[in-house]
């Protein structure tokens, strides 16, 4: 569909960790923090053997940005990975046990090893550097300070609530339009 008029791109995002108003607590960073608030440490699961590749929120803002005010003839029919680095889950919860720790947030680290996590993948961001000079530049130390801080804060602690987990709230919402249907729109 790409033509002289219509520039599409596509932005590949690594797994988002950061605050953001619609917050989400089922990425592993944030689900780290989240945890460590809660309860007091962090479980890492199948033994943190898995990678994942992560950006943060405003990383992914800055390479939309990017995308909307490069040349046309950069971007059309690109493909780009946005991701700051990669991780090992058990190497990502040290980082963040220890930055909280750097602020004054004490959490224990208990690691999990009854399965495998088939999860696991790397990705590269090179091309979005090389092509668009974008490099995501808010490191995952930075995301905990900032997400501690909004928890200290006392806001966003409704842990459980469905909005906070793409899976939960998905289900949550498809209940509710089944149940309009099956008794009629409120007015």
């Amino acid at each position: 569909m790409a033509d002289d008029r219509f520039y599409p791109v596509i932005l590949r995002q690594a797994t988002v960790f950061g605050f953001s108003p619609k917050m989400r607590w089922d990425t592993v960073v944030n689900a780290f923090i989240m945890h460590a608030f809660k309860t007091g440490k962090l479980d890492v699961w199948f033994g943190g053997e898995a990678s994942r590749p992560l950006v943060h929120v405003k990383d992914v803002a800055g390479a939309q940005i990017r995308c909307l005010e490069a040349e046309p003839s950069t971007i059309s029919g690109e493909i780009f990975n946005v991701v700051y680095d990669n991780y090992r889950i058990l190497d990502l919860a040290h980082r963040v046990k220890n930055t909280l720790a750097e602020i004054g947030i004490n959490a224990g680290l208990t690691v999990n090893y009854d399965r495998v996590d088939k999860r696991s993948y790397k990705t590269s961001g090179e091309k979005i550097t090389r092509l668009l000079g974008f490099t995501p530049a808010v490191s995952v130390e930075d995301g905990v300070r900032e997400i501690a801080g909004v928890l200290r804060d006392g806001k966003y602690r409704d842990f459980d609530h469905p909005i906070y987990y793409n899976l939960r709230w998905m289900k949550l919402l498809t209940d509710i339009e089944n149940r309009i249907r099956m008794t009629g729109k409120i007015l």
